[in-house]
């Protein structure tokens, strides 16, 4: 890609949305000394807001900027309206494993990539009743009511792969890779759009993580710079 062309296309390149997961009566994960994933998440969240307008000039909306609940499609419907350029949804995972560790990033597929993806996205759907026109709720149905985000898939795979290779660069993580699965969260976006599971609040070891202010600054650098590589590609 010429110089030219990157400038043009980082010019063009000017509206982030970042929703932090859950809300409200919807806390989410529960770590094993009490940490809570909607608390967790909109931490970073305002963090890595605050670097992308002062770093990169960029504009930048948060689904919710307070510990309340918001409807999935009202976070999609923001991201669509703003024109968003990317919309990240930030959570973090829990596992049955306490051993488990490590960020995963999604993106969206009408089938999970693994049992454990399928695991996740089912967790993170009951969480609101899903309404399509048929009033179904198979995966391949949601995929067919709205294909928004259909055609955004091979960008949204190029996000993720950015992201996730940035957030490997952090101290012990063991590469959990790129997956994809049913994210009613992710369907009506109109613009590459990705699930980030910061790492395994259910892991003691994790959960303490998460809770230091160095680790959140490096989980903030990894998702940034992964926004700014997928910016100049």
């Amino acid at each position: 890609t010429s110089a030219a062309n990157v400038g043009s296309q980082q010019q063009g390149f000017r509206t982030v949305v970042i929703d932090p997961g859950h809300g409200g009566s919807e806390v989410g994960a529960v770590g094993t000394t009490g940490l809570v994933e909607k608390d967790v998440v909109l931490d970073i969240s305002k963090r890595l807001g605050q670097l992308l307008e002062e770093q990169l000039g960029l504009q930048v909306y948060l689904t919710r900027d307070q510990d309340i609940y918001k409807e999935k499609e009202d976070r999609t419907a923001l991201a669509n309206n703003v024109k968003a350029n990317v919309f990240l949804s930030i959570h973090a995972n829990s596992y049955r494993g306490r051993g488990v560790h490590g960020p995963e990033t999604f993106f969206l597929s009408d089938r999970a990539s693994d049992d454990d993806a399928r695991r996740l996205a089912a967790i993170e759907n009951d969480t609101m009743e899903f309404k399509g026109p048929t009033g179904g709720d198979s995966d391949l149905e949601m995929l067919l009511w709205d294909m928004a985000q259909t055609r955004h898939l091979r960008e949204s795979s190029v996000l993720a792969e950015m992201i996730q290779s940035n957030l490997n660069l952090l101290g012990g993580i063991t590469d959990r890779g790129i997956k994809q699965a049913p994210f009613v969260v992710l369907k009506g976006a109109n613009m590459p759009a990705v699930v980030v599971e910061m790492g395994f609040i259910s892991n003691p070891d994790q959960e303490a993580q998460l809770t230091s202010a160095t680790f959140q600054s490096a989980i903030v650098s990894g998702l940034l710079q992964g926004i700014i590589r997928y910016r100049d590609e």
